[in-house]
């Protein structure tokens, strides 16, 4: 049994606050313990924090791992909190934050009024970005108060990012994990409502789109560059099996603006008068069929 207080849960996750006595009983570490039921998100939240050449990313920007563990399939026969829609067993010890930046928006008085701390939080978040962006050649893809955490580093308090679940790197498919949709950029609340049967399907648009891509392809291959055509190639693969169901969905492409849509909600949160957010969402962060109507279709025609 994890011993521990739970501060967090949600469909996706859990998070629990414990104690490391492997290394000093008397003076134990404190922790922060996430635990996940999808096994795929949990090794991308690893796989995400590596680069090229096989080193880690840097701690001054995203917070690290201590240990990731993958628990018995029966772990939560020992403890109750481990049940939820799955089994959560899947392990990632991290160090343990003073809060989340949406838990300062929400009883600090800073959104909207302390320019100061505004101005630090946002620099700091930029900065993380522009090196994950820049020099990693990578995405978040999940920008939002709850991942931006508050650590001691030194003497200096500084905002840090979490959770890299749903980072993926720059030119390919973003959006494989489902976020909270009060963040989504436009493209993301349209590839939602395609998939839910909110809108009509363009087989025509995708089927000039998939063509274009084989000449891409072509081209790349006659000029010996195997690793442009071989993402091509998959690319093509996802697009020929919308056609063959009939189901066309909206592809997403991992950019650096994409990534902007949310540091601009999140800047849009942290400068209005006690964090106003975007949209009406719930307190999962997710809007309702109405909203996602207007952020998908009608934000252009509203706000320019």
């Amino acid at each position: 049994r994890i011993v521990g207080s739970s501060i967090h849960s949600s469909a996706t996750c859990l998070v629990i606050f414990a104690f490391d006595l492997k290394e000093d009983t008397q003076n134990p570490k404190p922790v922060a313990l996430k635990l996940m039921h999808n096994k795929d998100e949990y090794e991308r939240e690893m796989e995400m924090r590596k680069l090229g050449d096989g080193s880690t990313l840097d701690g001054a920007h995203v917070l690290q791992l201590l240990d990731s563990i993958e628990l018995e399939e029966n772990a939560d026969e020992h403890d109750a909190r481990l049940k939820g829609e799955d089994s959560f067993r899947f392990l990632h010890v991290m160090d343990r934050a003073q809060k989340d930046l949406s838990d300062a928006l929400s009883h600090g008085r800073i959104a909207g009024r302390d320019k100061a701390q505004i101005v630090k939080i946002a620099n700091q978040i930029a900065e993380h970005l522009r090196y994950l962006n820049e020099e990693c050649g990578r995405i978040h893809g999940d920008i939002k108060p709850r991942n931006i955490v508050l650590l001691q580093v030194g003497d200096e308090m500084v905002w840090m990012l979490i959770d890299l679940d749903a980072s993926v790197e720059i030119g390919t498919p973003a959006g494989l994990k489902k976020t909270s949709s009060a963040c989504y950029p436009p493209e993301m609340a349209r590839r939602e409502l395609d998939t839910s049967g909110g809108v009509g399907n363009n087989v025509e648009a995708l089927q000039t789109q998939l063509n274009q891509l084989k000449d891409e392809c072509s081209a790349a291959m006659y000029s010996g560059d195997m690793a442009t055509a071989g993402g091509l190639m998959e690319r093509m693969k996802r697009m020929e099996a919308q056609l063959s169901r009939g189901t066309v969905v909206e592809e997403i492409t991992a950019s650096i603006g994409f990534e902007m849509w949310y540091f601009g909600a999140l800047l849009y949160q942290l400068c209005t008068e006690d964090g106003e957010t975007l949209w009406k969402a719930n307190q999962a962060d997710n809007i309702g069929p109405e909203e996602m109507q207007d952020l998908a279709y009608r934000w252009v025609r509203i706000h320019t």
